[in-house]
């Protein structure tokens, strides 16, 4: 993450921002935008693990390009546990967990190669989100 720290001298900004508005709606919009961030930052992180993973699965998709059939995705053989115990900075275990309640609900269709329900997917995700 990277922070940029500005130091203004407080009468040259304000007689700058009532002389040309451009510059207070800049540094409103880049306060806006970085509030938006620490937000989904925070949300991200309380998030349940079922639902980082099956976020995760669906930006790895539209990441890789990765076609669909009936709202079925097969990843590469290379989307293991071990590669998403690593990507969501989790245990082997844990993600073991997960994609078994996963496949129980006929989301993860199989381990090797992940197959995933899209459809399922989705509505998981709603239902999971925090």
């Amino acid at each position: 993450m990277k922070v940029i720290f500005y130091f203004l001298i407080r009468e040259y900004l304000l007689i700058h921002m009532s002389t040309q508005p451009e510059i207070l709606q800049f540094i409103l919009d880049k306060s806006v935008n970085a509030l938006v961030d620490i937000t989904y930052i925070h949300r991200y992180s309380q998030a349940t693990l079922t639902y980082k993973l099956l976020f995760e699965l669906s930006r790895l998709r539209i990441d890789l390009g990765l076609p669909t059939d009936r709202h079925i995705v097969s990843f590469p053989k290379y989307i293991t546990i071990t590669f998403l115990a690593g990507y969501l900075r989790s245990s082997r275990n844990r993600i073991l967990e997960e994609i078994i309640k996963l496949e129980k609900r006929n989301i993860v269709l199989s381990r090797k190669p992940l197959v995933v329900d899209l459809k399922k997917n989705k509505t998981s995700l709603l239902s999971t989100a925090v």
